[in-house]
């Protein structure tokens, strides 16, 4: 559970350091392809997909680890194993 919390510290931490540059893509994007103020370069579009495809995946992935982090200290807190909770709801492991 510890490695756990380490991956969700990493994990936040890379989503709040992240988010300026996040916005910063959005920004460019928007003045590029929508207000036409900036002009179009290709390898700043590929490179602000690519950080906006990073950020919401790290987003995604700290969801679900979170929830992941809920279950096990649900688990721990009623002293069981995944197994005997498994076995409890009936379902073969």
């Amino acid at each position: 559970m510890l490695l756990l919390i380490y991956v969700l510290i990493v994990t936040y931490f890379v989503f709040i350091s992240m988010s300026y540059a996040w916005l910063e893509s959005i920004r460019w994007s928007l003045d590029a392809y929508y207000y036409s103020t900036k002009p179009k370069d290709s390898q700043k579009l590929a490179s602000n997909i690519t950080i906006q495809v990073a950020f919401m995946m790290n987003g995604v992935i700290g969801i679900l680890m979170t929830m992941f982090l809920k279950f096990h200290i649900k688990l721990a807190l009623s002293n069981k194993t995944t197994i005997e909770n498994l076995e409890m709801k009936g379902n073969p492991y």
